[in-house]
């Protein structure tokens, strides 16, 4: 029972930062709130505490009180200031459903071959430290830190590692919430649904649901990216397009900040971008508004990376600067 009900705090919580996020700067971002999906919202969610995770271990370690007293004062300081902000009660129920679908999952979820190698020590770590310069002379393994551990660390309890297959269950949910939100909102979109349904086996079989692996949660969002990149080139409605171009973003994001190689969908990005601009769909001042927030947090997660390895983009050598 305390382990469904860490899970369901954990993704509310998500969808509830992601939801107020969107509702507060949605104007500038181009993040339509009629369209936003519950689904949608739990992704911005996991990429603002992710972002916030890595951003405070700057400074200081993540297992500390000040961690979350200061994560809970900033979520007060925007709720205030968004005197009419509702959460969709549809939203609730679809989550609430999932998460009981979906529970029994973490119940019988092994570790996987690269827990042990540096997933729960790298966790350890940053719980325990604030950022280390060279962390990847210790090992070089440590040098491919993961977006995942970020997310994962904070959920430890008194060094217990029983709610880590939370965080990987809650990829798994807003997978299949997204696609289910996508065919029920547009009919045209069910086929498009089915055939990644169809085509799930595949993907299992290469990112396997593992709570000490990375693979699972990046193969969603890589393959998501995807996905929303053709609705944005099949869409005619421009508020559309910019809403998903939005949410791609994020998507985008999470694809690099989960795996070094994801660095690879930028040039899907690019595409989309100059896809857009060919449209005028986007004034260069416009675009200017919606990519600044996300390029910044970018910005922050190569510094980290070049902090722990000397590397932009670890481990590619070409990245690399001889620090000695």
């Amino acid at each position: 029972i305390d382990k469904f009900l860490y899970l369901t705090i954990c993704i509310y919580s998500f969808y509830f930062i992601g939801n107020l996020f969107a509702f507060k700067i949605g104007n500038v971002i181009n993040i339509n709130n009629q369209l936003l999906t519950s689904s949608e919202s739990i992704f911005i969610g996991i990429f603002l505490f992710g972002s916030y995770t890595f951003i405070y271990n700057f400074f200081y370690k993540i297992d500390s009180y000040q961690f979350f007293i200061l994560f809970i004062i900033l979520i007060l300081i925007l709720s205030f200031t968004s005197k009419e902000f509702k959460i969709n009660s549809r939203h609730l129920k679809y989550i609430f459903f999932f998460t009981i679908v979906s529970f029994p999952i973490t119940l019988t979820m092994d570790a996987g071959y690269d827990a042990g190698l540096y997933h729960v020590g790298h966790q350890k770590l940053i719980r325990e430290e604030k950022i280390i310069f060279g962390i990847s002379n210790l090992h070089n393994v440590l040098g491919f830190a993961s977006f995942y551990e970020y997310l994962a660390a904070p959920t430890w309890i008194n060094g217990n590692l029983k709610n880590l297959p939370n965080m990987q269950i809650i990829f798994y949910i807003s997978f299949f919430l997204f696609l289910y939100e996508r065919s029920k909102n547009n009919k045209k979109e069910s086929l498009y649904v089915l055939l990644i349904l169809i085509s799930l086996p595949f993907w299992f079989r290469y990112a396997s649901i593992k709570w000490g692996l990375v693979d699972f949660p990046f193969g969603i969002v890589f393959l998501l990216s995807v996905f929303v990149s053709f609705l944005i080139l099949r869409e005619k409605n421009y508020l559309n397009i910019k809403h998903f171009f939005s949410i791609l973003i994020i998507l985008n994001c999470l694809t690099f900040f989960l795996k070094p190689g994801g660095f690879v969908i930028g040039a899907l990005s690019t595409s989309i971008i100059f896809f857009i601009l060919n449209k005028k769909i986007y004034s260069f001042k416009e675009l200017f508004k919606v990519l600044t927030f996300p390029f910044i947090i970018v910005c922050l997660w190569i510094v980290r990376g070049f902090i722990n390895t000397s590397c932009f983009l670890y481990p590619f050598s070409f990245t690399c600067i001889d620090t000695n």
